[in-house]
């Protein structure tokens, strides 16, 4: 499964193409990291817990998502090849599943409370840019 940490010009975008021919939907994340690319202006909070204009997180009706806009984060995931291309193209985006819409269950067992092992005992995450299929 796609890491925030999946990044690259050419490689978020050749992973975000071939997520899709798995029946996975996407949207772009901040490069490096595990959080949506940030809204448009129109649909970013005036302020802390206030709610934008467009009325995210509900957004049935900003114009952003009819417009093909990524503002929505997983809200706005798409299998549409021709809005991923767009999407990523020129961008360092990484790469992010919408996990309910694509049929996928992800357990994270990350423990917060306690120091992360040793790095020998980890398994390593899994590259999808490197299998094909």
């Amino acid at each position: 499964m796609p890491r925030g940490g999946e990044r690259g010009l050419n490689g978020g975008l050749e992973l975000a193409l071939r997520c899709p021919e798995r029946g996975w939907w996407v949207h772009p994340l901040l490069s490096g990291s595990k959080r949506p690319v940030g809204n448009c202006r129109r649909c970013r909070p005036p302020s802390t817990g206030a709610r934008p204009a467009c009325g995210f997180p509900d957004a049935e009706g900003c114009a952003c998502r009819e417009a093909g806009r990524y503002c929505h984060g997983v809200r706005a995931a798409t299998r549409e090849r021709e809005l991923t291309q767009r999407w990523w193209r020129g961008n360092d985006f990484g790469v992010g599943v919408a996990t309910g819409p694509s049929g996928l269950v992800v357990l994270d067992l990350d423990d917060h409370n306690r120091p992360p092992p040793d790095p020998a005992l980890l398994l390593p995450g899994i590259d999808l840019t490197q299998h094909p299929d």
